[in-house]
């Protein structure tokens, strides 16, 4: 990817290019490099990785995992190593790598801050805190208990000579699992893992909360503060529920902690709630996103960078994600604007509107009402006819022109190309061809990923999947369909 980063940002500063083609679909590049959710796709979440806390290990999720495996649910435990955040955040991301398909990533008491940082990955579609610590983007666990009154168990929390934490006797069998039996209150005791010290100040970049669902289980607890507790699931809009408990509850009210869990893997995410959380997390933090009114359409932007202006315009099979890595290199020296096409991602789909012109004119309304006067213009596949129409209409606002794997409607070789019997699609249009193909998105597009990607095994099934999603939506078709046939300057 850096490669060709490096050549678009040399293009861009020095040349108009037409006809520009890499032997690869930039698509499976970057998915390459990037897996993308797959919660779009996905109604239901059939993986659940658990993630102990401070003072504890992974069997502190002993008795809520044959519970969640009696729903069908398949269940890991991490065996956090407590040394650093990063550390923990390591191992619950190759957890997280192990499991195919999206995850419901839980995390306890420490394990709140791991699995903020952690719950980036795309495949995560859900986080459930448990008695958790939470950041805001930019803390640490002891910037976030400051503001309350110590508590009594992290009194009993002793240094060994290297600076880990254990918990005393006392503060097991009074303030970490005051509810269980003595039995198991020793078994807790015994097997509790010492946490390095130096993770309280350890800072968590941007939180995933921020893009994803939450569920927070608060507790009566002696190791973090109650008020904490309601507070801050309030704060992060989680779905709350509060035990009677002691700071274990996995242990002492097991079912009540396996149904938070449950219900957050059983959460039907419509296409368009999930593909607004994936595409908000697959962008780099500095990046914001806009819905900007346009003649008839409502086009999604992602915009995020200083300098110098350039649009990114994706092709058919993916959307304005495809861009992601790309955008967060070129935004260190310019304004990276990534709309969605008119019809396509999470860009409205209206009735008509799909000839290149009127989406060059979507492309400049965007500019304008961004205050950009000119861009570069950068288009892949389908996107590089509107990158070409924009440019021939506005000729004066363009800087450069980027044409990507694609050849541009009108210039040869387009007519010996269009004759080829392996581009049939081009002529497979109308409402018929549209209804043929409901409910099979998923087919339509592997023969797009599997017959024209320089590499197909670079397209994994979570971008398949992500990408599904949004072409799955209810008129998210009808673009590519309308009666204007592709192989023409409309559709």
């Amino acid at each position: 990817m850096n490669h060709i980063t490096s050549l678009l940002r040399g293009i861009i500063r020095t040349h108009v290019v037409l006809g520009l083609t890499f032997t690869a679909a930039i698509i499976p590049l970057l998915a390459g490099n990037r897996p993308a959710s797959e919660t779009a796709a996905a109604p239901t979440v059939r993986n659940v990785v658990l993630v102990h806390g401070a003072f504890a290990d992974g069997s502190s999720w002993a008795k809520v995992i044959p519970l969640l495996e009696a729903k069908g649910l398949h269940v890991t435990a991490v065996q956090n190593p407590l040394s650093s955040l990063a550390d923990d955040v390591a191992a619950t991301k190759r957890a997280i790598a192990m499991q195919e398909g999206p995850v419901i990533l839980v995390g306890h008491s420490w394990a709140g801050m791991v699995i903020s940082e952690a719950g980036n990955d795309p495949k995560v579609t859900g986080l459930v805190y448990v008695a958790a610590i939470v950041p805001d983007e930019g803390q640490s666990a002891g910037d976030v208990v400051k503001p309350y009154p110590p508590s009594p168990g992290l009194a009993e929390a002793k240094p060994d000579a290297a600076g880990f934490l254990s918990l005393s006797r006392k503060g097991i069998d009074e303030d970490f699992v005051p509810d269980l039996p003595p039995a198991e209150r020793a078994i807790v005791y015994a097997t509790q893992g010492p946490w390095n010290s130096a993770c309280l100040a350890h800072k968590v970049s941007v939180p995933a909360w921020t893009t994803k669902p939450s569920w927070y289980i608060a507790v009566n607890d002696r190791m973090l503060s109650p008020e904490y507790e309601q507070t801050i699931a309030k704060h992060i809009h989680a779905t709350t529920t509060t035990l009677p408990t002691g700071h274990v509850p996995m242990l002492s009210t097991p079912k009540d902690v396996a149904a938070v869990i449950i219900e957050a893997a059983n959460t039907p995410f419509t296409a368009l709630d999930a593909a607004h959380a994936s595409a908000q997390s697959v962008f780099p933090a500095n990046f914001r996103t806009q819905e900007i009114q346009a003649d008839g359409a409502t086009i999604h932007v992602r915009v995020g960078g200083q300098g110098p202006a350039v649009v990114l315009l994706h092709g058919f099979g993916d959307t304005g994600d495809m861009w992601a890595l790309m955008a967060a290199e070129l935004a260190h020296d310019h304004r990276v604007v990534v709309p969605d096409l008119r019809g396509m991602g999470l860009s409205s789909h209206p009735a008509g509107g799909y000839d290149k012109k009127t989406q060059a004119a979507d492309i400049r309304s965007v500019l304008t009402q961004l205050g950009i006067d000119h861009a570069a213009i950068v288009g892949h596949d389908i996107g590089a006819t509107v990158a070409y129409a924009y440019a021939a209409r506005y000729p004066d606002k363009t800087d450069r022109l980027v044409v990507m794997d694609a050849p541009v409607p009108g210039i040869p070789p387009w007519d010996e190309i269009v004759r080829s019997p392996a581009l049939w699609h081009f002529s497979f249009g109308g409402p018929d061809a549209e209804r043929l193909v409901a409910g099979r998105e998923r087919i339509y597009l592997d023969r797009f990923w599997n017959e024209f990607a320089g590499d197909p095994s670079k397209i994994d099934e979570a971008t398949r999947v992500h990408y599904t999603a949004f072409y799955a939506r209810p008129g998210a078709m009808q673009f590519r369909f309308c009666p204007v046939p592709l192989n023409s300057q409309g559709c």
